[in-house]
C-alpha cells in the first residue's frame, strides 16, 4: 500500500464507517513510544485498499487495540477503549466525528469494569456496534500477558465475547449506557479472540470474531446467530 507519510507497524484494529466502504485503521501506541500513533482513513474498492488520509491519534493513548464508529441520528460517534492488560477496569470512550475532515469531537467516558478478570487477562481486545446501538467487546487471555514461562506464541489461550450496554441519543448528542450486568456471549477455549464484528448471512446478523493464534494462524468464526437477539 501507499502510506501518505511513513508506513504503520502496529496496526490494531479497523472501524467500518457506516454502510460504506471507507474504513479507519488504527495504530494501537504500543509500537513505539517516540512517534504519535495514528488513524488512517482507507477506501476499500474490490481487494484494493488506498489510504486517504492520516491523522494523529486526537487524545493520548496506551494501547487500544478496540475501535468501532457508531450512527446515532445520523451523526458518526468514535469510540475506543484500551486494552487494560491485567487492570479491574478500562475506560470506554466516545466522540463525534466527521470522516470527511477526519476531525473528532471532545471526548466522553465511563469506566467499564475488567469481565471474568480472573480468566482474561486482556479487558478489551475488540470493540464492535450493532445498527441498535448494542455495545459488544472481547476479552482474551493470553500467557504473555501475566508472564507464563515458555513461549507465549504457544498458548494457552482463551477468549470471550461480551455485550456490556449501548449507545443511544441524549439531549442532541449521544451517551453510553452500560447493562448493570454485562451479558456473555460466548466463551471460546483454546483460541485468542482479537475482533469481534457484526455481519450478515443470509441477511440474518450473525456476530463474527477474528482470532490471532499467533504460532498456530488466524481464524474468523461466525458465532450462533441467537447471540445476536
Amino acid at each position: 500500500m501507499d502510506w501518505p507519510t511513513r508506513p504503520s507497524n502496529d496496526l490494531e484494529s479497523v472501524a467500518r464507517i457506516g454502510a460504506g466502504d471507507r474504513y479507519l485503521l488504527c495504530e494501537s501506541g504500543n509500537d513505539d513510544p517516540l512517534r504519535s500513533p495514528r488513524i488512517f482513513r482507507a477506501l476499500l474498492t474490490g481487494n484494493e485498499i488506498e489510504i486517504e488520509a492520516e491523522v494523529d491519534w486526537p487524545v493520548p493513548i496506551s494501547n487500544v487495540e478496540a475501535t468501532a464508529v457508531a450512527s446515532v441520528q445520523d451523526q458518526l460517534y468514535f469510540l475506543y477503549a484500551e486494552r487494560a492488560d491485567n487492570q479491574p477496569s478500562t475506560q470506554l470512550n466516545w466522540a463525534p466525528f466527521n470522516p470527511g475532515t477526519m476531525h473528532f469531537g471532545a471526548f466522553q467516558s465511563v469506566a467499564l469494569d475488567s469481565v471474568d478478570p480472573e480468566k482474561m487477562a486482556r479487558g478489551v481486545v475488540g470493540l464492535d456496534v450493532d445498527p441498535g446501538g448494542r455495545i459488544y467487546t472481547v476479552a482474551s487471555f493470553d500467557p504473555e500477558a501475566v508472564g507464563l514461562p515458555g513461549d507465549p506464541d504457544f498458548g494457552p489461550f482463551r477468549s470471550s465475547v461480551w455485550r456490556v450496554g449501548q449507545i443511544r441519543p441524549a439531549q442532541g448528542a449521544a451517551t453510553i449506557k452500560l447493562d448493570p450486568q454485562p451479558t456473555r456471549v460466548a466463551t471460546i477455549d483454546g483460541f485468542k479472540a482479537e475482533s469481534v464484528t457484526l455481519g450478515f448471512e443470509n441477511q440474518q446478523p450473525t456476530l463474527y470474531v477474528g482470532f490471532d493464534d499467533e504460532n498456530y494462524g488466524g481464524t474468523l468464526r461466525p458465532l450462533d446467530r441467537k447471540s445476536v437477539v
